[in-house]
């Protein structure tokens, strides 16, 4: 049954609205159902799984959904690691930072200064000038 056909108007036997759930049992892992609004009591038996079966074909398709995923963000994340090192590195080497001192010194009272590199967030330094 697919979830499509399955909508939030479904009622148990007793009448009432039935809350989809998710399954944390060893042999369901993370399935969704339909079951009597009173569960765990049994009262009416109602019971329907809106997911389909878990096979072992479909946890192996999840499971290389799941490792395709973590190497596309695994190569995100190092291409922004790359991309805010790089930034810093050339930041220091040009000497940008000892000209924040001169900025500061005509600045008068509290500040924060937001750095970054090409719109990625580094840091912010909170600023006191006397």
């Amino acid at each position: 049954m697919s979830s499509s056909s399955i909508n939030s108007s479904t009622s148990c036997y007793c009448g009432k609205e039935t809350p989809m759930r998710i399954s944390t049992t060893d042999g369901n892992p993370g399935r969704k159902f339909l079951g009597c609004y009173r569960f765990p009591a049994k009262t009416c038996d109602f019971f329907r799984w809106v997911d389909p079966p878990t096979t072992p074909s479909s946890i192996q398709k999840k499971l290389d959904y799941m490792i395709n995923r973590n190497d596309e963000l695994d190569s995100k994340n190092s291409a922004l690691e790359k991309k805010c090192r790089g930034g810093l590195d050339a930041t220091l080497e040009l000497g940008v930072f000892p000209f924040v001192g001169d900025i500061l010194n005509t600045v008068s009272g509290l500040g924060t200064i937001t750095v970054g590199v090409d719109g990625v967030f580094l840091f912010n330094v909170f600023v006191v000038v006397a």
